[in-house]
C-alpha cells in the first residue's frame, strides 16, 4: 500500500513538471543605442530597451572597464549591478548579491578546536622531521 502511494505521488509530480511549458523570451525593441569606439582602447556604449533593461560600459587606455546593468524583475523590483574591472580584478556592487558578514565575527567553538588540532599536528610533524634529520635536541 505504501509503495502504491509513493508511485501515485511520483506520477503526479512528474506529470505536473511535464505539463510546464518552456519560457520563451520575449523580444523588446531597443529604444536607445550609443556606441563610441575611438582609438587606444577607449570605448563606451549604452543601450536601453522598451521593457527597462539598461546596459552601460566604458573602458579607458589603462584597461579599466566600468559599467552598470539593470533590469526589471518579475516581482516589480529593479535589479541593479555596478562593476569595475581592472588590474586588481572584477569587482561588483549590488544590493541583490549576498553580503559577506562583518569580520571579525565570533569563531564557533568547533572551528577553534579544529584550528588547535591542526597546530598540534603541524608542531608534531615538525618535531618528527627534526628528529629524523638529527637536529632535534630535548
Amino acid at each position: 500500500m505504501k509503495m502504491l502511494l509513493v508511485a501515485v505521488l511520483a506520477g503526479i509530480v512528474c506529470s505536473s513538471v511535464a505539463d510546464q511549458k518552456p519560457v520563451i523570451p520575449a523580444h523588446f525593441r531597443i529604444i536607445e543605442d550609443n556606441r563610441i569606439y575611438p582609438e587606444n582602447g577607449i570605448f563606451s556604449f549604452d543601450f536601453k530597451t522598451e521593457n527597462g533593461i539598461v546596459r552601460e560600459e566604458a573602458g579607458n587606455e589603462h584597461l579599466v572597464r566600468t559599467g552598470i546593468i539593470s533590469y526589471p524583475m518579475p516581482n516589480g523590483e529593479t535589479f541593479f549591478l555596478k562593476f569595475v574591472a581592472d588590474a586588481t580584478g572584477y569587482k561588483v556592487e549590488s544590493p541583490f548579491l549576498p553580503q559577506v558578514p562583518a569580520f571579525p565575527h565570533p569563531i564557533p567553538p568547533h572551528s577553534l578546536r579544529q584550528i588547535e588540532r591542526a597546530e598540534r599536528e603541524r608542531a608534531e610533524a615538525a618535531r618528527r622531521r627534526a628528529e629524523q634529520s638529527g637536529e632535534y635536541r630535548n
